[in-house]
């Protein structure tokens, strides 16, 4: 059952883009927001990007991530969680640039009754941050759960090495051009087309918008956020439930034949979907085993 929530405001927030994982990125952005914060009466100098309080929503259709910051600084205020969201939301109105004219990529910042303040990123962003991913070097944890059950890992190898065939039959067929084909480094993988053409400007929205595909994308937010959000975790555990998303999404999206006659963006867009997929488990993997998973069976 969808939870019915009473927007009371709503802005779009200019942001930059440049963070492997969404929370990470938007709790800095309300880290660095705190210092200006002073004009709340609240003592705030206990509060850090690594304290705030910022979960996603549930809905694998839509990326929306709720902030808590009003109920964190409600016991050092005599006013309301709403109240205290109300005013947090117009200083960070107040700060952003006067002219008209927005960047590509947008938020859109919402103030909730009784006091959340929830940041939906746009479609133009996730391309953004799509295309962000591929270039982002792989993070390097201090903590990391050694798994101890590897009864599950050939789902992992099966969709690390289809998702290697898949792009090596693409470049065989000219739909894209790989800077490696050997996928040993798989950082900057595309050559052409780049950037990969997610975004379709005349319908304002991703190519890639069907239900797999949101799904796959979704998966692919889940595992960067509690990669670099939680202080321990199982990267085997990430991997199988990245590969499961990814055996959906090649069931029910078809790349070749008509789809890369007809319609050879999305070809092109699934493509680097793909390729995502196979940079995300590789790193997991890498991660527990000094081997990469095989590239084809």
């Amino acid at each position: 059952m969808k939870i019915q929530r009473n927007i009371c405001d709503s802005f779009n927030l200019k942001f930059e883009i440049t963070d492997f994982s969404w929370q990470r990125q938007l709790k800095q952005f309300l880290g660095t927001q705190l210092i200006n914060f002073s004009d709340l009466k609240v003592p705030n100098g206990q509060l850090s990007p690594e304290t705030l309080s910022l979960s996603r929503l549930s809905d694998r259709n839509s990326v929306i991530y709720r902030s808590a910051i009003a109920f964190q600084l409600v016991r050092q205020s005599a006013f309301s969680p709403f109240t205290l969201a109300a005013e947090i939301f117009q200083l960070i109105k107040q700060q952003q640039p006067k002219d008209d004219h927005l960047p590509q990529s947008s938020i859109t910042l919402r103030l909730v009754d009784p006091g959340w303040l929830e940041f939906e990123v746009s479609d133009r962003s996730l391309e953004i941050w799509l295309q962000t991913l591929l270039s982002c070097p792989w993070p390097l944890k201090q903590s990391s759960t050694i798994s101890a059950n590897y009864n599950h890992l050939f789902p992992i190898e099966y969709s690390h090495a289809r998702c290697c065939t898949l792009l090596r039959l693409a470049a065989q067929e000219k739909l894209i051009q790989l800077n490696n084909g050997t996928f040993e480094k798989n950082l900057s993988l595309f050559k052409c087309p780049n950037p990969i053409p997610w975004y379709n400007p005349e319908l304002n929205q991703l190519r890639v918008s069907n239900s797999a595909e949101r799904s796959l994308i979704s998966q692919m937010i889940i595992t960067t956020d509690r990669l670099i959000n939680e202080s321990t975790v199982d990267e085997i555990k990430l991997a199988n439930h990245l590969s499961q998303s990814f055996l959906d999404f090649e069931r029910y999206c078809r790349i070749f034949g008509i789809i890369a006659q007809k319609q050879r963006k999305l070809s092109q867009a699934r493509l680097g979907l793909v390729a995502i997929t196979q940079y995300l488990l590789q790193g997991l993997w890498l991660s527990q085993f000094p081997q990469p998973p095989r590239s084809q069976l």
